[in-house]
């Protein structure tokens, strides 16, 4: 069962409106390497694996779903976010808007955003997820 036809038969006819993830979240990239990272830094790093770095500054201070961009876990979510962190150049952040419960999003993402991104994503030598050029982040 697709994830519309799913949450189309869990909400049964109740009046939702539907929006892009984009229109009710923040979403951006780190600008850290992973060349970047130290082993005893006050701040989690979060690279594109599961694995947490570290380093000693932090670029967001939030709650977030943390997906790789490239690579093997591109589309993977393997971090919940809270509170100050640094993150990878090919890793995104997405940051729900405070219409959107974000325990509820991450779960969301977990379970349907690795299906969507195969289908959604560019392969050339690597497979990655790309935000189109002329979209502007929202300021966080």
């Amino acid at each position: 069962m697709s994830s519309v036809s799913f949450l189309e038969k869990l909400l049964d006819g109740a009046a939702v409106e539907w929006k892009t993830l984009g229109e009710v979240a923040t979403i951006g990239t780190g600008s850290h390497d992973t060349q970047d990272a130290i082993e005893d830094g006050d701040f989690v790093f979060y690279a594109r694996g599961r694995e947490q770095l570290r380093l000693n500054v932090f670029d967001f201070d939030e709650t977030a779903i943390i997906t790789a961009g490239d690579g093997a876990g591109v589309g993977k979510v393997f971090h919940y976010a809270q509170g100050k962190y640094a993150l990878h150049q090919r890793v995104y952040r997405i940051v729900p808007s405070e219409v959107m419960e974000p325990r509820f999003v991450y779960h969301c993402i977990a379970s349907y955003f690795y299906a969507y991104i195969q289908k959604a994503s560019v392969s050339s030598s690597v497979t990655s997820l790309r935000r189109p050029v002329n979209q502007k982040e929202n300021p966080s």
